[in-house]
């Protein structure tokens, strides 16, 4: 798992996206730890390629949430970015 540049993960939708792309590079450069969201298996193939340190999350699994938060082992969520908004995050990964 990569190192993180503060207490927390980058954690972004529309991870295979090049914009997505873009900002896992970006942020694995600053020493942020990254932690990919996509919406299926399919869309993660080319980052897990590119990035194969990275962990990626589809959600097409009825428990990705719960996968995000096993990726980040107990650490918190500094930054999520959600380029495609909508209320996918809403409630998911925070409680309060």
């Amino acid at each position: 798992m990569p190192s993180s540049g503060g207490s927390g993960f980058l954690v972004q939708t529309a991870a295979g996206s090049s914009v997505g792309r873009l900002v896992t590079g970006v942020a694995q450069f600053h020493n942020f730890a990254p932690i990919n969201v996509v919406r299926s298996e399919r869309g993660a193939a080319e980052p897990c390629k590119r990035f194969p340190d990275v962990p990626e999350v589809a959600t097409e699994h009825p428990g990705w949430a719960d996968e995000v938060r096993e990726a980040a082992a107990g650490r918190p969520v500094s930054v999520a970015l959600d380029p495609t908004g909508g209320g996918r995050w809403r409630g998911a990964l925070w409680t309060s």
